[in-house]
């Protein structure tokens, strides 16, 4: 077995029987029990114990000893290991600078310090001491002691003779330990004293303490009574002397204002009221028990000084830290305020750290002080809200010559203290569009918006149908409403606290019934579609009614567009059915109406009333051209060569694949047997040879344009009329062919007629092209234009860029040839031209002046229009807003 304590450890073992024989003991220890015997540390003794000091282990270790009984004959066997473990420790060191006096009252006084190094948090100390000088001063445990329960680093302890059992003149020893969690430290040096005769009930440890107002408090321990040592003395006397000198002062008693005695603590507290004081002057103080029929010695002066008497401001709210309340439009809100001080303070109050003044719209200010003038010291004042409407900090902050003090109150109002802003209800299309703004004071983040809606509002609100938004949402349609009914509506916003404040009640009429409009077009001779378009040919009849319904009852017209479709503006314009069959309220149906077209587009049936407009369209894709080769015309030669040229559809529908010319000397045989001459895509002209075609007689021709999709409309009948010969073309070109470009791509060409025109010329042809590939004799396959209604004398001629077809910034060729009666002559040299921009100059030193009607007035310098020789007068002046939409004023 092991016995353990703070800085040693003792080992004791039950010895082996020998027979008159000197036991002697092998001691091993470890602190690994697998370690070879030879590695453990021997120890001897000759007992059957052994202390281990700091020198063989050390604290919170864990250890292995064996023990062997040895005699004359040698070292017997080992015991089984057993394992031990070393405390933490306790204090490394006694306690220090250990003081032994007697007080006034002849009180045995110890006093000491803690450890240098506590090795922890300390739980006690204790002293030993003893009256019998036969006992060892090691032996100390045997002592009489006192445990004393603190971890102070000072202490003084009082050795009461009837408390600790100490008899009158006796000397005594003592020692003192520490102790900590884990153990008690080594014992100080051995010290004596010796108690007194007696004790006398005489306060020792008076304490006083001077306040602001001068009001002087006193405490000490109460003396026991020298009768009956169980009881304590609870009537006191406080002498005091204004002096500065301890040793002449006359001491007088005071009168004493109040006194209160703890009978568990056997503490004393006096008062001494200020107005048995003077201010600013230095006083000893003395404490003397009272004891009938005995005189009894007062305790050791103590000194204290008074001040100005002055006490700085303490303020309290009556209401707490904290006011918490319901937002309230009819209840009032109240914090009072209380504040002490000398002299008395004044109050003011704050609002979220901003003063709240006399003139102050949301709050008021009322002194509610009771008796001022008895109550010297204290003032009272009360806020005033009219409403429960604001959390926030009210802060009450009293002040006079000695100081300020301030307190604060959190008012926390559970929900939005104001009602939600700026309703509106707006009636539309049997619905409600409902918009408001957050309330002016939300206390706190909008969590929801409650909306009340009833059309009896005389009932409870609870019978209201209640729609909730969401706090992020400032806008909601309430849907299903009856037509021409009057609603009444309040609006509630809630915050993550609570609901907030109800709005007033208004009243809103939901209008007439709203029926959308609804339009749909209705093919006669055709199958309707659900995709709404259907693939025709060109120049297909479409028969067709529109079907409306609304309230009012709609007008309906209808229209054909090419909007989103082509960049070729092929729309009409819209047309109105004058007049409409009336199904019943609220639904028409037209006339038939019939149309036709021979490009992709849209017809559309528009349905309008006052509540706006709306369409159903359908599309008719036309694939294949839906017009035939323009300007066909035909030149017959004296050798009987006939040449045909023509112009592009003016409808192609996409890429022009080819041309196709049909001709036959009997009008009325079927088409499929008239003769077919395909021709490239390319070519605008085309020509029968001599011999080709009979002499002195008449061809009818239709031609047609094809593209990927077949053929498309067939021109009318063009009919040609053979030669039987005469004289031939010009033999000789134009010269000196000028063009000269203006700024709107407006073409001036000019030349000098041909020398040998070999008769009157009837015509000129210009031939262009941007190709920078294409060969200048292959001229013929070049971009052409022609102008017949001229003279003798015309030399010159303005073409607009649209009339040619020209692009913007191109660098063009040009070739050109005159045709008299019979035939067309040689070109001109190749003259060179480039378009411009095609745009006019923008105006320049524009003003704008806003007169005080609020008319907007623009001024500007014209632009000149060289083609018209004149200034332009039309002009767009395009404003822009700030929510980024254009107006055209013209």
């Amino acid at each position: 077995m092991e016995q353990i304590n703070n800085d040693s450890v003792i080992l004791q073992w039950d010895s082996p029987l020998f027979d008159e024989t000197e036991a002697q003991y092998n001691v091993y220890l470890s602190d690994e029990v697998t370690k070879p015997i030879r590695e453990w540390t021997l120890l001897k003794s000759n007992v059957s114990r052994l202390t281990l000091s700091n020198e063989h282990i050390s604290p919170t270790s864990s250890y292995y000893f064996r023990v062997a009984s040895v005699n004359e004959f040698g070292q017997g066997i080992l015991s089984e290991p057993k394992r031990f473990s070393t405390s933490t420790g306790g204090p490394r060191g006694p306690p220090r600078n250990v003081k032994i006096s007697v007080d006034e009252a002849n009180v045995v006084v110890i006093s000491w310090k803690k450890p240098n190094n506590t090795n922890g948090a300390l739980t006690k100390y204790t002293i030993y001491f003893t009256r019998d000088p036969g006992m060892d001063d090691n032996d100390y445990k045997n002592w009489q002691f006192v445990d004393i329960k603190t971890a102070a680093d000072e202490f003084a302890y009082k050795m009461e003779q009837e408390k600790v059992g100490l008899r009158p003149k006796t000397i005594y020893r003592a020692r003192i330990t520490a102790t900590n969690e884990e153990a008690e430290s080594e014992p100080t040096e051995v010290l004596e004293f010796e108690t007194t005769q007696g004790e006398f009930p005489i306060p020792t440890d008076v304490q006083v303490e001077v306040r602001e107002d001068n009001t002087v408090i006193i405490q000490f321990t109460a003396v026991k009574n020298p009768e009956d040592h169980s009881t304590y003395i609870e009537e006191y006397d406080v002498l005091l002397s204004p002096s500065t000198d301890a040793l002449v002062a006359q001491f007088l008693p005071v009168a004493i204002a109040e006194k209160k005695f703890n009978a568990s603590t056997a503490r004393i507290v006096m008062k001494i009221a200020s107005n048995q004081l003077s201010t600013m002057t230095q006083y000893w103080l003395r404490v003397r028990a009272r004891i009938s029929n005995r005189i009894v010695e007062a305790s050791k002066p103590k000194r204290f000084e008074t001040g100005d008497g002055k006490v700085a401001p303490v303020v309290s709210i009556r209401q707490g830290e904290r006011v918490k309340r319901e937002p309230s439009r009819s209840s009032h809100l109240h914090i009072e305020c209380d504040a002490e001080g000398l002299p008395r303070p004044l109050i003011s109050w704050l609002w979220d750290g901003q003063a709240i003044t006399e003139n102050d719209t949301y709050w008021s200010i009322t002194d509610i002080t009771h008796d001022p003038i008895h109550q010297i010291r204290k003032a009272s004042s009360c806020l005033t809200a009219p409403t429960i409407s604001r959390s926030g900090t009210v802060s009450c902050a009293a002040y006079n010559n000695k100081g300020y003090s301030m307190i604060n109150t959190t008012i926390v109002v559970t929900g939005p203290g104001t009602t939600v802003r700026d309703i509106r209800v707006v009636p539309f299309q049997n619905a409600f569009n409902i918009s408001w703004q957050e309330p002016e004071v939300t206390n706190g983040q909008i969590q929801k918006y409650i909306i009340y809606m009833t059309t009896s509002p005389e009932d409870d609100l609870g019978d209201w149908e209640i729609i909730e938004v969401d706090g992020d949402e400032l806008f909601t349609i309430l849907n299903e409403t009856l037509p021409n009914t009057n609603y009444t509506f309040k609006l509630q916003s809630a915050s993550e606290l609570g609901y907030g404040v109800i709005s007033d009640a208004f009243a809103v009429n939901s209008g007439k019934l709203y029926i959308p409009l609804e339009v749909r077009i209705e093919l006669i001779n055709m199958q309707n579609c659900d995709n709404n378009e259907i693939t025709v040919e060109p120049g297909t009849e479409v028969r067709f009614h529109c079907l409306a319904k609304g309230n009012p009852r709609p007008s309906v017209l209808h229209f054909w567009t090419t909007e989103g479709i082509q960049d070729k503006e092929l729309s009409t314009d819209p047309v109105f059915f004058a007049k409409l069959n009336v199904l019943d309220l609220y639904r028409v149906d037209t006339v038939e109406s019939v149309s036709t077209t021979h490009t992709t587009r849209q017809l559309v049936c528009e349905a309008r009333n006052e509540d706006g407009a709306i369409q159903h369209r359908i599309r008719f894709n036309v694939n294949k051209p839906g017009s035939p080769p323009g300007s066909i015309k035909y030149v017959v030669s004296p050798e009987n060569s006939a040449t045909l040229s023509w112009n592009k559809p003016s409808l192609p529908n996409g890429n022009i694949t080819g041309y196709l010319a049909y001709i036959t000397q009997n009008l009325s045989d079927p088409l499929d047997e008239w003769r077919r001459i395909v021709i490239d895509a390319n070519r605008r002209r085309f020509t029968f040879v001599e011999g080709e075609l009979d002499r002195n007689s008449t061809y009818y021709l239709r031609m047609t344009a094809s593209n990927a999709h077949g053929e498309g409309i067939l021109s009318e009948v063009v009919e040609i009329i053979t030669a039987n010969g005469g004289i031939l073309g010009p033999t000789s070109a134009p010269t000196d062919v000028l063009v000269d470009v203006d700024e709107l791509n407006t073409l001036n060409i000019s030349w000098v007629p041909p020398e040998n025109p070999n008769g009157l010329i009837k015509e000129y042809i210009f031939y262009f092209t941007r190709n920078i590939h294409s060969a200048e004799s292959s001229y013929r396959n070049w971009q052409t234009v022609d102008i017949s209604n001229i003279t003798s004398h015309t030399n010159q001629y303005l073409f607009t860029g649209e009339m040619l077809g020209i692009r913007r910034d191109c660098n063009y060729r040009l070739r050109m040839t005159a045709r008299n009666e019979v035939a067309e002559g040689p070109p001109s040299e190749v003259t060179h031209f480039k378009t411009r921009s095609g745009l006019f100059a923008a105006p320049n030193d524009v003003n704008v002046l806003v007169d005080m009607n609020g008319d907007v007035h623009v001024r500007f310098n014209v632009v000149y229009d060289k083609r018209k020789s004149s200034n332009i007068t039309a002009f767009t002046v395009n404003f822009f807003f700030s929510f980024e939409l254009f107006h055209n004023v013209y």
